[in-house]
């Protein structure tokens, strides 16, 4: 035993007497008393007592590590391959305070180690800092030699490096995050196993989950699991993480720790730990792995918890990061490319669980468009527009609505001032596309759903198409609706002519204004899309259609390849896929395919492409149809006037529907 210790002592001396010469031709020093004893006693005794040797050892590392740019050749590692050197090396990473009384926190709950991650640490030792930091470039140095010693000591490493998040512990963050990520990255499987699928991840939950506020502990979290796939053993052992994760409640633990008002920092970093989570697991192959809860019973309570999260607190911080949680599960399933005619949406890895979170959010979209009037119950849309939030909000009422199978019933219990809010921003946003957009497309999709009694709140009693022509019309006001406007009254006339719907039908064939801007709609709208079809290069096919926002806008399941090819064809190919009336391009990307036989525009009409007629115009004249109408059909009108003449166009509507069924 002593000979093994006089032979350490022996490199150590060594190691010793180079550190001294180098530091000597660089700078004056002064030699630490302990090293001094040491060579004194060695010198004059051939055996050594473990007092002695492990002084030496210490002196040696501290001294080490005080330079200005150590270097680890290769009698320093020697040295550090010795018994017990690697854990007098990472008291310089860990700084320990061994006066205070040690923490078992696997025995403490939650509230206490939060109180122990708040302790203040002493970063006003600057040499120790530095020693801390030199130590950190040795553990992630990238040398042949900092890897030999990194690969012979991963273990002493790794158990001493969680010691950081004692109580006790002036260890700096910073330099643990770097020593993690190179050791995720050196040794992937070996961390997942040590941090996460030992001992029921009791590092992750009792030692790094407590310090989520430390943006790089939360770093260290995400980078651990959701390491990059640089094997197959890595993605294997990745996957059995998750499992082991999902087994033990993450989510579930996520979720309850953003309800702990009293401690609304640690409910911040909660939020932003559980959007990277999302965002991090839809770039993964199998990451719906963590998500399993929500497609159990414990989904609906999951889900429901952040629900009454948005639909509880007033408008703040902590109701805005709760939206986009929800936004992001309901959307982050599905990969979508750039908008072209030949773009299609891909599935990602939390497909289903978007489904899934769709699925869920049915029963509480009334109470997300409820959320809207709440907010706004004695002042109007001027004073309080639309947020950001509230935009993601409407895009989750939309993606859920989308993919709902009780459209109807959703719809017929929205409450009629949202619809009014909806309509009115529109107008007050003049230079907002984001809105504009999501605006459109839930016009389009409510259209579509061809529910009535909500068709008329939306159509009738907000004077939507007055509304459209006079803000297109009014050539002094400054805003970018008009392209929306004229997407919106070309839906119209598509509907109407494709007898989608008799309500459609009836309200712009009997609609003054809009029989008198239907030759404008048409005009207007075949000067935007006519140059699409001027490309003239000989066997060089014409760049896909652009023929609105998102084209082209079909249902996911109804809109294959084939369908979209034409698009992609020469102009000269395909001549009657030009214009705007029913079988173009146009009205195909506006989510109008061929017509079926029986229900397409009459043949004259069609013939007509680039007319400025239309078969929804109407041949009546003299007739005061906003008497049956309903709607404003002045800029003028109060509010009042509309509701009562909107009540009577529906009395009028319900009569004529009664004699169509009785013929």
């Amino acid at each position: 035993m002593n000979n093994d210790k006089n032979n350490a002592i022996t490199i150590i001396q060594e190691a010793e007497e180079e550190i001294l010469e180098e530091e000597a031709g660089s700078e004056v020093v002064e030699v630490l008393p302990e090293v001094a004893k040491a060579k004194e006693e060695t010198a004059a005794a051939t055996a050594v007592t473990e007092a002695t040797f492990k002084s030496t050892s210490v002196a040696l590392i501290e001294k080490l590590l005080q330079f200005s740019t150590p270097r680890l050749d290769s009698k320093i590692v020697n040295v550090l391959f010795l018994e017990g050197m690697m854990d007098i090396f990472m008291t310089h990473v860990s700084r320990l305070d061994l006066e205070q009384e040690k923490v078992d926190l696997e025995a403490c709950d939650f509230e206490t180690k939060l109180k122990y991650s708040k302790h203040k640490r002493n970063f006003d030792d600057i040499d120790a800092l530095k020693r801390s930091y030199h130590a950190m470039e040795f553990l992630s140095g990238t040398t042949a030699n900092h890897l030999w010693v990194q690969n012979a000591k991963f273990y002493d490493i790794v158990n001493h490096l969680f010691e950081m998040f004692l109580p006790n512990s002036h260890g700096n963050f910073n330099h643990f995050f770097k020593i993690f990520q190179h050791l995720v990255r050196r040794h992937p499987c070996d961390m997942l196993d040590f941090v996460i699928s030992r001992d029921n991840a009791s590092i992750v939950f009792n030692y790094m989950l407590p310090y989520l506020t430390e943006s790089a502990v939360m770093d260290s979290i995400l980078s651990l699991i959701f390491v990059r796939d640089i094997n197959p053993e890595t993605k294997q052992e990745r996957e059995k993480s998750h499992e082991r994760l999902y087994q033990l409640g993450f989510l579930e633990w996520i979720v309850s720790k953003m309800q702990m008002k009293e401690h609304p920092e640690y409910v911040e970093a909660a939020q932003e730990f559980f959007l990277r989570v999302i965002e991090e697991a839809s770039q993964v192959d199998n990451g719906d792995v963590l998500f399993k809860a929500l497609k159990e019973e414990k989904g609906a309570e999951i889900m429901q918890v952040l629900v009454k999260q948005v639909i509880n607190n007033p408008p703040s911080e902590e109701r805005e990061r709760t939206i986009n949680i929800i936004k992001l599960l309901v959307k982050s399933g599905m990969l979508t490319t750039r908008a072209s005619s030949l773009s299609q949406p891909v599935q990602g890895p939390l497909y289903y669980i978007s489904l899934r979170s769709q699925d869920l959010l049915v029963k509480h979209i009334p109470d997300f468009c409820t959320l809207f009037v709440n907010d706004r119950q004695s002042i109007n849309t001027k004073i309080a527009p639309l947020t950001t939030s509230d935009m993601d909000l409407l895009d989750i009422i939309y993606q859920t609505l989308y993919n709902a199978n009780e459209k109807t019933q959703m719809l017929a219990s929205t409450p009629t001032a949202f619809w009014k809010i909806l309509v009115n921003s529109f107008f007050e946003k003049s230079s907002s596309n984001i809105y504009h957009t999501l605006f459109y497309r839930i016009v389009c999709l409510t259209l579509a759903i061809n529910y009535e009694p909500t068709l008329i709140v939306l159509v009738r009693k907000q004077s939507l198409i007055t509304r459209l022509i006079d803000e297109y019309q009014d050539k002094k006001r400054i805003t970018e609706t008009r392209g929306f406007i004229l997407l919106i009254l070309n839906q119209l006339r598509l509907m109407a002519d494709a007898h989608h719907s008799d309500l459609i039908s009836r309200i712009i064939s009997v609609h003054p204004r809009y029989q008198e801007f239907l030759p404008t709609l048409r005009k207007d709208t075949l000067a935007q899309t006519e140059p699409i079809y001027a490309w003239k290069l000989e066997a060089c096919p014409r760049p896909p259609a652009h023929l609105g926002p998102t084209p082209p806008i079909q249902a996911v399941h109804f809109s294959p390849y084939s369908g979209t090819l034409p698009l992609m064809s020469n102009a000269n190919d395909n001549d009657d896929a030009s214009g705007i009336d029913l079988g173009s391009d146009f009205a195909f990307c506006l989510g109008f395919k061929e017509t079926e036989k029986g229900t397409e525009t009459p043949y004259e009409y069609l013939s007509r492409r680039n007319s400025d007629y239309s078969s929804s115009q109407s041949t009546s004249e003299g007739f005061p149809m906003d008497i049956i109408w309903g709607e404003s059909l002045t800029a003028n009108d109060s509010p009042s006037e509309d509701d009562s003449d909107g009540s009577s166009s529906s009395k009028s509507s319900s009569t004529k529907s009664k004699k169509k069924k009785r013929r």
